[in-house]
């Protein structure tokens, strides 16, 4: 029970990032690399406020606040201009390869390439029964629980939320109507990258951090949206869950050597057996051409 409990709290955050790509890739299409990137920069700015003496909440809202510029202005400074000119969706991923690869080379620059962590001491950790919970787990999962409440209720009982739903079915159609596309993208850049600061604090606080440690996430993340079903918001979720759980069957009965080999297994899988994901949503006949 321990192992499944504990898989379950790592598949969480894997949902949070799952579900922060899908945010980006289901409405625009582009293929948002530099979020792992924005992974790595985060608890960065939040150490940065630590060591200035600044208090905890407000370092946790600056490296927030930092994923979410940071995303803001990688579709502001590359995806916008490259959509307004239809480029293709090869042209997306390079550009943003690129700032991945800047950012990250700035960061490596700034604070150096080794790891660093937030904590300092030993976790404290509480019994339930014959679990044994860290308070970083408690906050993963108090964190992870909230992310994902109110990004689901926001989506369905929302005046915003309807019409990002309506983005990520058809944007030409949307357009059409008279509602603004560019502002509806920037929310999406927006709130991807406040899951994806989130989830980073959340992680750093657990094993720390280090500046090229956000591509495995990034990667997790896409094979989550995968497997889930990449035409729906929820299978990035179930998708997370699903590799979380592996992940820690692996590392506890095989060695943690086979961790990141059994990633790609469970993909290969159903990418075989299963090629549009647990979740398959038939779309409408002119979302489909549109997309």
């Amino acid at each position: 029970m321990q192992v499944i409990v504990n898989g379950a709290i790592s598949g969480l955050v894997i949902a949070i990032l799952g579900l922060a790509f899908q945010l980006v890739y289901l409405p625009t299409k582009v293929f948002h690399v530099a979020l792992g990137a924005i992974f790595s920069a985060a608890p960065f700015f939040v150490l940065a406020c630590l060591n200035i003496g600044w208090p905890v909440p407000a370092a946790i809202a600056i490296g927030l606040l930092s994923a979410i510029v940071l995303s803001l202005l990688c579709e502001w400074s590359t995806h916008a201009p490259i959509s307004k000119h239809r480029g293709s969706f090869a042209a997306h991923f390079i550009s943003s390869l690129g700032i991945y690869t800047i950012i990250v080379q700035a960061l490596t620059l700034n604070w150096g390439a080794d790891l660093k962590v937030i904590r300092s001491g030993v976790d404290p950790v509480i019994f339930l029964g014959n679990l044994v919970l860290t308070h970083t787990q408690l906050w993963k999962v108090g964190g992870s629980l909230t992310i994902l409440i109110g990004f689901y209720l926001w989506l369905q009982f929302t005046s915003m939320g309807l019409q990002f739903r309506g983005l990520a079915d058809n944007p030409n159609e949307l357009s059409l109507r008279g509602y603004n596309i560019g502002k509806l993208r920037l929310i999406s850049f927006g709130v991807s990258g406040a899951m994806v600061g989130a989830a980073a604090i959340l992680v750093a606080r657990d094993t720390g951090f280090f500046t090229y440690g956000g591509l495995q996430e990034l990667m997790l993340a896409v094979v989550a949206a995968i497997i889930g079903g990449r035409q729906s918001f929820a299978g990035p979720v179930i998708g997370g869950f699903i590799l979380g759980i592996a992940r820690m069957e692996i590392e506890w009965y095989i060695s943690s050597q086979w961790i990141d080999i059994s990633t790609f297994v469970v993909l290969s899988l159903f990418l075989l057996l299963r090629p549009n994901g647990i979740i398959v949503r038939k779309a409408r006949l002119e979302a489909e051409q549109a997309s």
